[in-house]
């Protein structure tokens, strides 16, 4: 059914942005410090690449398919 409604790479864009918004929630809650880069862990550092990527591919599916909702049939 989704197939039918969205846009292809919709799904996999929004699973990016959620996934990483509670990998980063999770990271952000763990107990061992470990620093990598700009004072964030590895996984909280991969997270926000991970949501950029999302919003990126998300961004770039509107502009070229005018909405990411599929109207037809």
């Amino acid at each position: 059914y989704l197939k039918r409604i969205l846009k292809p790479g919709v799904l996999f864009a929004c699973s990016a942005v959620f996934y990483s918004v509670g990998r980063f929630t999770i990271e952000f809650w763990r107990n061992d410090f470990r620093v990598f880069l700009f004072k964030l862990s590895d996984g909280q550092f991969f997270s926000v690449l991970f949501f950029l990527t999302g919003l990126f591919l998300l961004f770039i599916i509107e502009r070229n398919n005018h909405g990411l909702l599929s109207l037809e049939g």
